[in-house]
């Protein structure tokens, strides 16, 4: 299932603040309904810049593991992978626009998925 991780953003945001954009970008994924998946299936992390150098100018969302064949869903096709890009995106703008002053641009790029084709595995303890 589609994992974001949106790189770039400053320590200054709170937990609280992350927590509810975590929430949004989670509902604005699962939204998409060729997708045909739940809000839980989609998986956000907001990693730090050990660096010091995030400032929130620049935020970059990649979104992976979007599986493009999984059995028994429509294929994600170039057209799906846009308007994740664009969910994404904007639920990223609308929110980080009224915190970061100095946010200039918001790239998300889409990568597809093969599990037959590029490996995987899995475990999960409730399974």
């Amino acid at each position: 299932m589609p994992v974001i991780t949106v790189w770039g953003l400053p320590s200054s945001l709170d937990c609280v603040f992350l927590a509810r954009l975590r929430e949004m970008l989670r509902t604005a994924v699962a939204e998409i309904a060729e997708l045909e998946i739940t809000r839980q299936q989609v998986t956000v992390f907001f990693p730090s810049d050990l660096t010091g150098n995030a400032v929130g100018v620049e935020i970059v969302a990649r979104v992976t593991e979007l599986f493009d064949k999984p059995e028994g869903k429509p294929e994600r096709t170039v057209e799906i992978k846009n308007r994740v890009a664009k969910a994404v995106r904007e639920c990223l703008r609308i929110n980080l626009e009224q915190h970061l002053r100095c946010l200039a641009m918001i790239e998300v790029p889409v990568y597809g998925f093969y599990p037959k084709f590029d490996g995987f595995d899995a475990w999960s303890k409730n399974k």
